[in-house]
This record gives structure tokens, C-alpha cells and sequence, in this order.
């Protein structure tokens, strides 16, 4: 084993244990991340368990003036699961910085599309098969060696990685239905809701009368004229 110096982000204190070398923990703490044309790394999983953000539910409520407001389900976002991830090569002062430059490729291999991501080990909620990482919280459990060459090597780093669930058959239905300008022979069209837009303007925008919001408000079953989301992609029918 090569000597190294280390040196931790956190404040000296000669009290502290040691921190524990990584090559003894259970099979049951380790993971693997993987994805198509970036590679594979294992990691160990952090003290704190996997958890679900979200997924479930998708129901909102319709306010109602002076009556009881409507329960109205507008679908169910991405499963999303946060998983804490500890970086350990501290046992054989071995070097992760690799794997955590992995990590970044599978998050943001600009200027790519961010690919899908597998997820394998034990103690984790079987929900899921495929997901892409949506972003990474590093913390502050750090520490760095330097090796006999006088390289600085990356020995510990803890991380929560939040995932959100791919789904593939959303994506194909989204990229036929692209957002649109006004203008033009083909019907129906396309517009992506925006910050600011409501059903009139955007019936004026393509009908030239905001008068006509119930022509896009059918098209696309919207019960509540008020209620559009930003990011939403409107069917503009032929008017």
C-alpha cells in the first residue's frame, strides 16, 4: 500500500476514530451506476437510506367559488428517488476521482443529452429500471491524499444523487408534438406553455381572438381555463 498524506475539509480533532476503510463493508452497501457510452463505477451506499420523492398521487384541486373545490387528476409526475453515495478509497489510498468524473458524464456530458442511467446493489426500492440524474448535492465529508508521485489523490467524498425516473414513451409522444409559432397551413399545431400565457392570449396568438380559448380548452380536455402549467404542450386545433 502507498503512503499518502491526508488532509480532510472537516476541522482537526485528534479525538475522532479513524474513519473506517471501505474494503470490509457488506455487499448489501454497494452500488453500481451505469449508462450506455459513459461506463460503470461502483460507490457505497451512505449511512442515510434511499428515498422517494415523489411519483404518486397527481391529484389538485379545482377552486370553486363558494363551493367545495373539484379533485381533478392531471396525471402522475416522475418517480424520483434521492440516494446518498459515499465516495471510499481510503482504505488503499485509492484514487475516485474517476469514478466521480463518471458521475458528472452521466449527469451533464455537455453538449449531449445526459444519458439513461442503471442502478444496481441492494436496498433499494424496486420501482424503477431506468432513470437519469436530475442533480447532485456533494457534501462535506472530504478528504484528499497526496501519493509517493505527489499527485493529489481524492480519497473520501459523500453525495446525494437525485434521479428521476425515464420515461421513454413520453419523450416520443413530446417530440412530435412540438411547440409551434402562429402562422402556417398545418393543423393542428403545437405551443409550449410559457410563464404569463393564458388560454386567451394564446388564442389570439393563433386565432387572432381571444374570444376562441374554448376551441384550445376542448382539444386538450382542460376543464379550468386558469389552470396551465408551464412547460405544457397545447394541441392548437384548426380553427
Amino acid at each position: 500500500m502507498s503512503k499518502v498524506t491526508r488532509e480532510t475539509s472537516q476541522s482537526p480533532d485528534r479525538h475522532k476514530p479513524a474513519p473506517k476503510p471501505s474494503a470490509g463493508f457488506p455487499e448489501k452497501y454497494k452500488v453500481q451506476f451505469s449508462a450506455d457510452g459513459v461506463g460503470a463505477f461502483n460507490v457505497l451506499r451512505d449511512a442515510a437510506a434511499p428515498t422517494i420523492q415523489s411519483g404518486y398521487g397527481g391529484w389538485t384541486v379545482v377552486d370553486r367559488a363558494r363551493q367545495r373545490g373539484l379533485s381533478v387528476w392531471d396525471g402522475v409526475e416522475p418517480k424520483r428517488l434521492a440516494v446518498p453515495i459515499l465516495f471510499d478509497g481510503f482504505e488503499d489510498d485509492n484514487d475516485q476521482q474517476d469514478s466521480l468524473k463518471l458521475l458528472l458524464q452521466m449527469a451533464s456530458p455537455d453538449p449531449d443529452e445526459p444519458p439513461v442511467v442503471s442502478l444496481s446493489g441492494k436496498g433499494f426500492p424496486d420501482i424503477v429500471d431506468n432513470w437519469v440524474i436530475e442533480s447532485i448535492s456533494f457534501g462535506s465529508n472530504t478528504i484528499w491524499g497526496t501519493n509517493k508521485a505527489g499527485k493529489d489523490i481524492l480519497l473520501r467524498q459523500d453525495a446525494i444523487v437525485n434521479l428521476m425516473q425515464h420515461v421513454a414513451a413520453d419523450r416520443v409522444a413530446f417530440s412530435k408534438a412540438k411547440p409551434a409559432q402562429p402562422g402556417g397551413r398545418v393543423w393542428p399545431k403545437h405551443w409550449m406553455v410559457k410563464k404569463g400565457d393564458t388560454i386567451q392570449k394564446i388564442a389570439a396568438k393563433f386565432y387572432g381572438s381571444s374570444k376562441k380559448w374554448h376551441l384550445i380548452a376542448s382539444a386538450n380536455g382542460i376543464r379550468d381555463p386558469k389552470h396551465l402549467k408551464i412547460g405544457q404542450v397545447l394541441t392548437i386545433p384548426k380553427p
